[in-house]
């Protein structure tokens, strides 16, 4: 069952992160090349990495869910000074492998075996 604002959350954090990382690269321009590839560059990677994951997971659900996972950790290292978009970065990598059909499913409860007669005891 897909989680219907999975998608949503994923696009907003992609968009984020690649309008916080233009701001970083026009912003800090005169600064070393260093600094913006840490800073501007990884955020607009990550942004990118984001929406690819995103759009890619209708039909490649583990090549979407290894793009996102990339860009949600590039985009946290220039991120970490606030509290908010690390937080929301986790929050959409939750709602993604929450996802039941994705395959590679994290948080899955374990069953009880049936039998003829019902639910087995533990």
């Amino acid at each position: 069952m897909r989680l219907p604002e999975a998608r949503t959350l994923g696009l907003v954090l992609g968009a984020l992160y690649l309008i916080l990382g233009t701001v970083e690269l026009i912003g800090h321009r005169n600064e070393s090349a260093e600094l913006l590839l840490l800073g501007g560059g990884s955020l607009a990677l990550g942004g990118a990495l984001v929406v690819a994951g995103t759009l890619a997971r209708e039909s490649h659900r583990a090549l979407g869910l290894a793009l996102l996972t990339a860009g949600a950790a590039l985009g946290l290292a220039p991120t970490i000074r606030t509290v908010a978009v690390p937080l929301f970065a986790v929050l959409v990598l939750v709602q993604f492998y929450r996802d039941e059909d994705a395959g590679l499913t994290v948080f899955v409860s374990p069953q009880a075996a049936e039998g003829p007669e019902g639910p087995a005891a533990v």
